[in-house]
């Protein structure tokens, strides 16, 4: 199931950004596979209100859902991805366990 804006955690959005601006900062390349995974969150999210408030069928939403859950797999499974967001994660665990 996807959250709906008013459903996720508080400051779910900030954090989201603070986030992307950190790794646009460290990270460059996690940046942009990060920052497009966000985008097709956000673009979904768009699709299930409109889908649940009725605005568009159940075809519509599955036309509209289909390239974004694509390039979302594409990106998931592209390897210079998972390499640099594996470094990231390490990144991440050094700064965690310091302060």
């Amino acid at each position: 199931t996807f959250l709906s804006a008013q459903e996720f955690p508080p400051d779910f959005l900030k954090q989201q950004e603070e986030y992307l601006k950190l790794l646009k900062r460290e990270n460059p390349k996690v940046y942009e596979f990060e920052k497009r995974l966000f985008e097709i969150r956000q673009e979904i999210e768009e699709v299930r209100e409109k889908y649940h408030k009725g605005k568009i069928t159940q075809e519509k939403a599955r036309e509209r859902l289909l390239p974004l859950l694509k390039e979302e797999i594409e990106i998931r499974n592209n390897p210079d991805y998972l390499i640099e967001q594996r470094l990231q994660m390490l990144l991440d665990d050094i700064r965690l366990n310091q302060g």
